[in-house]
């Protein structure tokens, strides 16, 4: 029996979701195959996907950004976060180099100490992602500092890595000799397109909650856009923000997170802050949308720069939300919609990433002559 140990990095939601269109691929194909999650904040999502099918292990992989109330990101307490990853690491790495030392092939997304950990037992890891956390410090922080260098030290040990469009160019050239590009690698939803009479938007919130706070303060003025019906998924609102949804004609309730993105395929806009995963799939489902962006965040910039660039997209800032949030999604509809909406009917973006790091690792686990 072959092992595979997976590594998925604790920040939003993208990783995990990437991870189980792969897993989902991996199970079908390879018989014989024993598969490790190792992840904490998102772990529930696995395990409810995928129950007895894989192993966990329980345990948080050091990484994550931190958050203000506004949905900006949190520079100062980030920093200190990747301060204390730098200190943890050696502990990390000793502690899963004595747990998995019997595994064929590891997977980081994007985990930079996996990289460290395959060099140690000799085994190979490859790395999905479409950005690198030393870039990310990088744009943030400090190119010369011990914390930076000791991520592209890491980074540099992967066995391949593995990148879909939209990828910063920077990233490509700076490790060029280990990448290989793929294509968008989306949520195995399924679901179909339902017609009706008004214009169809679903709102949607980010793994970290980023949003939960305009939604709520939008909600009370959307009852009034009567040329538009609203998904909201309301897990996550408040009892008076979700009576208001019940009670109102053009809001739809939706909840759960794979119930959320499969109503990608029956919106016509979405509106969303603008996180991979949720480009990813409104790019291959042809949807126009409008984005939000995260403040300090230079993930979340290069995707939206990237996106609006091509007019693929829309943008939208905080003043757009509450009580502006009518005059936004008017002047999008009537300016923006049927121009990104032409743009996105030329592209070719294709789905088949699964496929491709199937292939990938298959290759990896085959006995070496």
């Amino acid at each position: 029996m072959k092992k595979v140990c997976i590594f998925i990095s604790d920040e939003g939601f993208g990783h995990v979701v990437r991870q189980t269109a792969i897993i989902s691929i991996l199970l079908k194909k390879i018989k014989n195959l024993q598969i490790t999650v190792v992840t904490n904040s998102k772990i529930y999502l696995l395990k409810e996907k995928f129950g007895n099918q894989i192993l966990f292990d329980d345990y948080h992989n050091n990484i994550s950004t931190i958050k203000n109330k506004d949905s900006s990101l949190n520079t100062k307490k980030t920093k200190k976060m990747f301060d204390n990853w730098k200190k943890k690491s050696e502990n990390w790495i000793k502690r899963n180099t004595n747990k998995y030392s019997d595994i064929d092939l590891f997977i980081s997304d994007f985990v930079p100490d996996a990289f460290r950990l395959g060099k140690i037992l000799n085994k190979p890891c490859i790395g999905v992602a479409h950005f690198t956390w030393d870039w990310f410090y990088g744009k943030l922080y400090s190119k010369n500092d011990n914390t930076y260098k000791y991520l592209t030290e890491l980074i540099s040990e992967a066995s391949k890595l593995y990148f879909p469009p939209f990828t910063p160019t920077s990233i490509i050239k700076k490790y060029k000799n280990k990448i290989k590009k793929i294509n968008f690698i989306l949520s195995d939803f399924k679901s179909s397109k339902i017609t009706v009479n008004k214009k169809n938007c679903l709102i949607m919130d980010n793994g970290t909650q980023n949003l939960r706070d305009l939604i709520i303060k939008t909600i009370p003025y959307l009852n009034k856009i009567k040329d538009f019906e609203f998904i909201i998924r309301t897990d996550n609102l408040p009892d008076r923000s979700k009576k208001l949804i019940l009670n109102s004609n053009n809001l739809i309730p939706v909840s759960g997170l794979k119930n959320t993105h499969s109503k990608i395929l029956e919106a016509d806009i979405i509106i969303a802050r603008g996180g991979f995963n949720t480009i990813s799939e409104c790019l291959s489902l042809k949807k126009p949308s409008i984005l939000f962006n995260e403040k300090n965040n230079p993930e979340i910039y290069e995707n939206i720069t990237n996106i609006k660039k091509n007019n693929y997209a829309s943008l939208m800032n905080i003043d757009d939300w509450g009580k502006n949030f009518e005059k936004k999604i008017k002047l999008f509809y009537s300016k923006d919609y049927h121009k990104i909406k032409f743009c996105l009917k030329k592209s070719n973006f294709l789905t088949s990433g699964p496929i491709q790091i199937f292939k990938e690792i298959n290759f990896f686990l085959k006995p070496k002559k």
